[in-house]
Parts: C-alpha cells; sequence; structure tokens
C-alpha cells in the first residue's frame, strides 16, 4: 500500500504529464476505485497552484529578507533546515541559534536554487555537497556570504557564514590585545615562513579572522603566500 508521500509524488507526476503511458492508465484506474486517490489528486492540483504563485520575485524577496535580517541582527551564520513538512530558518547570534522562520516545504527548492544562482553553485547537482561565495553590499558596507550547500534526508540544508569585510580587515593596532602580544604578533606576521593558529568560542568567531585577515593585510606580507583558512 503506498504511502501518503508516495501518493502526493504519483499525483504530481500524472498532473505534470511525467508518467509513460501505462503508468498513467494505471494511475487513472486507481482514481476509478479510490475516493482518497480522487482527493489527492485534488490537493496536488492546489499544490501546483501555490508552487505557481511562488514566483521567482516573491522568492528573489524571501531569500533578501532572510540575508536583511541576519545583517540587522549581526548574525554569525544563517541556517535553512528541511524538515518532513517545513523549512526552518535560524539565525546564530552571539553563538546561539535563534529560529527566524518557518515556510512550507514546497518552497524549499526555489529557495536553494536562488542561494545556488547567487553563489554561482551547480544548479543541477542536489546530492553533493557544494559551496560558494555571495558578496553583498548593503546600507554602505561590503560583506561576503560562504555558503554550503548538504544534501539530507529531505533537500539540502544551506548553511550561510556572514563576514563583515570592514570588522574582518581591522589591522593589528584595532584588534582587542595587549601591548606585548601585538608586538609578539607583528614579529610573527613578518616572518618568512612559518604558520599561525588562532582560536576561540563559535560566539566570538569573527576575532580569530579578524586576526588572521589582519595578519595577512599587513604592509610587505602582501608580496608572500600568505593564506587564511577559516
Amino acid at each position: 500500500m503506498a504511502s501518503y508521500l508516495e501518493e502526493q509524488q504519483q499525483a504530481l507526476a500524472y498532473l505534470r504529464g511525467e508518467m509513460n503511458d501505462e503508468e498513467q492508465r494505471a494511475f487513472e484506474d486507481a482514481l476509478t476505485r479510490s475516493d482518497e486517490q480522487r482527493a489527492e489528486l485534488e490537493r496536488s492540483r492546489e499544490l501546483l497552484d501555490l508552487l505557481a504563485a511562488a514566483s521567482e520575485e516573491s522568492i528573489v524577496k524571501r531569500v533578501n529578507r532572510i540575508i536583511v535580517q541576519a545583517i540587522g541582527r549581526a548574525a554569525s551564520d544563517i541556517h535553512l533546515v528541511p524538515e518532513k513538512d517545513e523549512t526552518v530558518v535560524s539565525l546564530r547570534v552571539d553563538g546561539y541559534l535563534q529560529e527566524m522562520e518557518r515556510f512550507p516545504r514546497e518552497f524549499h527548492r526555489p529557495v536553494v536554487n536562488r542561494w545556488k544562482t547567487m553563489a554561482q553553485a551547480n544548479l543541477t547537482q542536489w546530492q553533493v555537497p557544494q559551496e560558494g561565495l555571495i558578496p553583498v553590499r548593503h546600507h554602505e558596507k561590503d560583506y561576503n556570504l560562504r555558503v554550503s550547500f548538504l544534501p539530507q534526508l529531505y533537500g539540502e540544508r544551506v548553511t550561510a557564514h556572514l563576514m563583515d569585510k570592514s570588522a574582518v580587515f581591522l589591522g593589528l593596532q584595532r584588534l582587542e590585545l595587549s601591548p606585548s602580544h601585538r608586538e609578539s604578533l607583528k614579529r610573527l606576521a613578518e616572518r618568512g615562513s612559518g604558520l599561525i593558529v588562532t582560536a576561540g568560542s563559535r560566539a566570538a568567531a569573527r576575532r580569530p579572522c579578524s586576526t588572521r585577515c589582519s595578519c595577512i593585510s599587513r604592509r610587505g606580507i602582501g608580496s608572500r603566500n600568505a593564506r587564511a583558512t577559516l
């Protein structure tokens, strides 16, 4: 006996013309015998109408709203987690995950595709992990969103790490370091080779990042093979 999800998928395939002749005849035969199947077909028609209403413009506005709210709340991360019936959008603020909104599962794929388009990821690949970068400008400030797409049971999970570019490249003088630690870091940054490791809690994720990027941006280091791994 088919599950509810299987019945819904069959009805959607029938309405979209995705069945072959044999599958279509079997489905229509089942319709004549089952009131539940006919009811599911009507629900699927309503679902397709809902999907049609989810125009590209509304999807773009939804994603833009999520990003703007994340910036406004000084979030370090954006999470879109697909569940059985809906998608949960959460923001990580001061190290704590806060739920922002939920929307029906039917909108998940169009929303993910919008994120992929912005991140220049492959829209046709949804069964393998992907990453991308989205530059954002808001209120005369520049931000970078490092986005990852991870396949899960109910769809792709989206995680975007938000970085304020003006806060990342502070320079060593503006870092909250003691004079002795600052001088030590300057000497290390100016060495011809070596490895500097910075660490911190998730709540203070920007501080290690700012330290690394400030070392790289220091005068004279640009001519060397310097790399910050986040």
